[in-house]
């Protein structure tokens, strides 16, 4: 399970639809009846990182984080396991996720911090790593797309963000990943455009 799950996020980063300014795709239940699925990924320059839903033998749907990193030729490195876990609904059933939203336009479900070995070095010796958190989201059906704001840590709220865009959605659930000396707001964009709920996403504190 784990080297198939590995090979399709690795897959999803090579194809690339949920990176900025990628394919927009209309979002969908998720049918894991026929294997692992990736759900969501996210992409920042040469890191990357995908949700793959699967599930289990008891019936249950469960979701692993996978990692990887762009090699110099723009290939991404095979994607490596961070961490699983319960879903808390079954991605087969609009009815499922919306229940856990409770009318919220989405809700982050876990959050994890790894520290990884990204190449953020000038030189390999010294590359200690970035600590980085990840976070998982459960989005509504009626929002359309989340607008991503990401500034540097520590800029008051009239701060112009580095950089905006879309994160567009092709299942109910999105990654967001926060790097050292950045925080990421992230806003719910209904179908009509307009713009509701927001939510603002620290990096690690170590």
């Amino acid at each position: 399970m784990r080297r198939k799950t590995a090979d399709i996020a690795t897959a999803a980063l090579e194809r690339g639809p949920f990176a900025p300014g990628g394919t927009t795709m209309d979002r969908r239940s998720v049918d894991l009846d026929g294997g692992p699925v990736a759900a969501g990924v996210w992409t920042d320059g040469g890191l990357g990182f995908v949700l793959v839903l699967h599930r289990r033998k008891d019936g249950f749907a469960a979701s692993e984080l996978y990692w990887s990193t762009r090699e110099p030729d723009l290939r991404w490195t095979v994607a490596e396991h961070l961490s699983g876990g319960p879903t808390g609904c079954d991605p087969a059933y609009g009815s499922s996720w919306e229940a856990v939203l409770a009318d919220a336009a989405f809700t982050v479900l876990s959050s994890s911090e790894s520290l990884l070995s990204t190449g953020a070095g000038v030189f390999e010796e010294e590359d200690e790593g970035e600590l980085v958190g990840v976070h998982e989201l459960l989005v509504s059906r009626r929002v359309g797309h989340l607008r991503i704001e990401r500034s540097a840590l520590g800029a008051g709220p009239s701060y112009a963000p580095h950089t905006v865009w879309e994160q567009r959605l092709a299942s109910p659930f999105a990654l967001v990943a926060v790097r050292p000396g950045e925080r990421v707001r992230v806003v719910a964009v209904e179908r009509d455009g307009t713009a509701g709920e927001g939510v603002e996403l620290l990096p690690p504190t170590g």
